[in-house]
């Protein structure tokens, strides 16, 4: 779960639901607006407790019924995201399909893909970090 707050637009809480794989996956989600303030601040972070912050800038494109995300994200770097709007009455193969299409044509390669969140990959660069200043 995670709390959004965006410079422009309503806060809103996240819930996903899918598995860190490298390659396309189905993503489930749910968002609910909420009525930002302190005190559901407080009540949040003594609930879940905070797993960090991500800061980035976002730049959405649309193609066809693909939404592609362009993350400058603090301290990561810049990513692209693929994201397959499905149809009720679409599979998920056929959702697979659109995005290797769609990766072949921007030239992403398989091997370019990541299987972590941001959060994930900024813990693990802060492990590197600390496991790298420890043995100096």
């Amino acid at each position: 779960m995670k709390l959004r707050i965006c410079s422009k637009g309503i806060p809103e809480l996240i819930f996903y639901q899918r598995e860190n794989i490298q390659g396309p996956k189905i993503s489930n989600y749910s968002r609910y607006k909420i009525d930002y303030s302190q005190p559901i601040y407080n009540f949040l972070t003594d609930l879940f407790g905070i797993r960090g912050f991500v800061r980035k800038k976002r730049t959405v494109f649309l193609v066809g019924q693909t939404r592609i995300h362009l993350d400058d994200v603090e301290g990561l770097g810049v990513f692209c995201e693929l994201e397959v709007v499905m149809e009720p009455n679409q599979s998920d193969e056929y959702g697979i399909e659109i995005s290797q299409k769609l990766m072949l044509h921007l030239g992403i390669q398989q091997d370019n893909l990541i299987s972590k969140s941001y959060i994930d990959l900024f813990e693990q660069k802060n492990y590197i970090s600390a496991s790298v200043y420890q043995n100096s």
